[in-house]
């Protein structure tokens, strides 16, 4: 499972998808960007490899997070890489994403079910992708139409989940380099 999460984590800073990081994808989501290159560029050829990435993050990141941290962050990140998925014609296993966060499997995400992985941004979440049933809930068609179909109409939520993938990388690194 942590494993899984430093892939994820590595595939959404490798926002050109070239399979290494560079400074400027590195700045776009941490502020201090230098210093972890510094740090993690053990070759020093001014990129981040993904074995480069896993080395640090095993003396870092994986020592510090509960088996809570990484589930939630796990799927913070399956979320957050749907519209990149999207973007490059992937498949974006909106079933599987829907499944990890459905926790009571009952075919609907609830509030507190979006809250767990998103936190205070889960209302915005849940108001842009719900329907006019006024139920309180995202049923799996809703989630799979945002996921699949996306348009205008969800623009909100795509920025929000960028935001929320920015703030996650920052605050996990923050937490990391104030740690050493």
């Amino acid at each position: 499972m942590r494993n899984n999460l430093l892939d994820a984590l590595f595939l959404l800073l490798d926002q050109n998808d070239d399979g290494d990081v560079s400074l400027e994808e590195l700045a776009k989501v941490m502020p201090n960007a230098k210093e972890l290159m510094s740090v993690m560029d053990t070759n020093a050829n001014n990129l981040i490899s993904v074995k480069e990435f896993k080395t640090w993050a095993d003396k870092t990141i994986i020592l510090f997070l509960s088996d809570i941290e990484v589930d939630r962050m796990s799927k913070l990140c399956a979320l957050a890489s749907m519209g990149k998925a999207k973007k490059k014609g992937e498949d974006v296993k909106a079933n599987e994403v829907f499944d990890s966060i459905d926790n009571d499997s009952n075919g609907f995400l609830t509030l507190d079910e979006l809250k767990l992985i998103l936190g205070k941004d889960a209302t915005l979440f849940l108001k842009s992708l719900h329907s006019d049933k006024g139920d309180g809930k995202i049923s799996r068609e809703e989630f799979l139409e945002w996921a699949t179909v996306g348009g205008s109409d969800y623009d909100a939520v795509n920025a929000q989940l960028q935001k929320l993938n920015s703030e996650l990388l920052r605050e996990l690194t923050h937490a990391l380099v104030t740690r050493r």
